[in-house]
């Protein structure tokens, strides 16, 4: 089966199960916050631009509406097997990716290949999902992101540069719905450890 099938298959269980998708909605909701502050971070104050101060605003606005879906939410960030498993898969991605840019600003290509992720990702999610409340907010997050998508889709990447950023993300995101599938299928219970990357910090 393919990764495509695979993570399908995966999302429509996790959609059937109110609580595991209140955890699948928080890691969400983390993973948009990790790209808010991946731009925070990775921009120079002298690139900042009405369209980087926009990106940000809504990354940070997807990262709100997500946790607000969240049922019975904790003050703070939950921490667990899916949101480490996520984590790790965004952190990867943005080193190995800005390891093949080279120039030291990789902020346009990490953001371009997270957008190809997520215009597959959501379009599912809406699929699969049966409450009207997460149809509604990522129909509206769906729009936004495929304005960036459109963006940085402009960029003036080098060919080679685009074709192995897409087989490094496909390869994290392999492994990404792999543990995805332990989690959801119960082999992995909440709270439990998950092998992670020495270098990886949550937050």
């Amino acid at each position: 089966m393919s990764v495509e099938s695979r993570f399908e298959s995966v999302l429509e269980a996790i959609c059937q199960d109110t609580e595991q998708e209140d955890v699948w909605l928080e890691m969400l909701s983390q993973l948009e916050f990790a790209g808010c502050r991946k731009i925070v971070k990775a921009v120079p104050f002298e690139r900042v631009n009405t369209g980087v101060l926009q990106h940000i605003m809504e990354e940070a606005s997807h990262a709100f509406l997500l946790r607000s879906l969240v049922r019975d939410r904790e003050e703070g960030w939950a921490t667990n097997p899916l949101t480490e498993a996520g984590w790790e898969y965004f952190q990867r991605l943005d080193h190995s990716v800005s390891v093949l840019e080279g120039s030291g600003y990789s902020y346009p290509v990490v953001a371009w290949v997270i957008e190809r992720r997520v215009l597959e990702l959501y379009p599912l999610y809406l699929k699969h999902t049966q409450r009207a409340g997460v149809r509604s907010i990522v129909t509206r997050i769906l729009a936004q992101e495929k304005g960036h998508s459109e963006s940085f889709g402009h960029g003036d990447f080098a060919p080679e540069l685009r074709a192995r950023a897409i087989e490094t993300e496909a390869e994290l995101w392999d492994a990404f719905v792999g543990r995805l599938e332990a989690w959801a299928l119960g082999s992995v219970r909440l709270g439990a450890s998950l092998p992670l990357s020495t270098n990886l910090q949550i937050g």
